[in-house]
């Protein structure tokens, strides 16, 4: 007879998604809260000054999870520039993932990112953990980059949004 062991494996061996609700349970909240935040975005309402986190209406704790993002031009041309967006687990509990979005000015093109995963929601450019960065720990902060065509300038603040999750 060939017993199975019912150990917990450690951390290291453990599956990237262990710990984290399923896609499927996530989605309905993760909506939810991308609609809301859309709604603050394109309002003009709550949108903070240049670098300072997003509303806390807008962005509620869930389980004590929550987050913000700040920006700050790195380097700007003529034609473009680059920027370093730092998020930071603003909750009281550690992070396993993140979302990121902000409306990206008119006639301005993201051309790459990285330590991110970039998307849209309807008007709104967004950029979602990689796999390696999402885990945040209490406090803790990670970056992403991206470069900009278009525009002679770095937007003077646009309002970010951050979703945990």
């Amino acid at each position: 007879m060939h017993l199975r062991s019912t150990r917990t494996p450690p951390a290291s061996r453990l599956p990237a998604t262990a710990g984290r609700r399923p896609a499927t349970q996530a989605l309905p909240a993760v909506a939810a809260a991308l609609a809301a935040l859309t709604a603050v975005l394109l309002s003009g309402g709550g949108a903070p000054a240049h670098g300072a986190p997003m509303n806390p209406a807008a962005t509620p704790p869930q389980n004590g999870q929550s987050c913000a993002a700040t920006l700050k031009a790195t380097s700007a041309w003529s034609g473009g520039y680059q920027a370093e967006v730092t998020v930071r687990n603003t909750g009281s509990v550690p992070l396993p993932g993140w979302t990121v979005m902000w409306p990206q000015p008119s006639g301005q093109t993201i051309v790459s990112m990285w330590n991110a995963v970039q998307g849209t929601v309807n008007t709104l450019t967004t950029a979602q953990n990689a796999a390696y960065n999402g885990q945040l720990v209490v406090s803790g902060s990670t970056t992403f980059g991206y470069v900009v065509n278009g525009g002679g300038s770095p937007p003077s603040g646009p309002a970010l949004g951050c979703l945990p999750g």
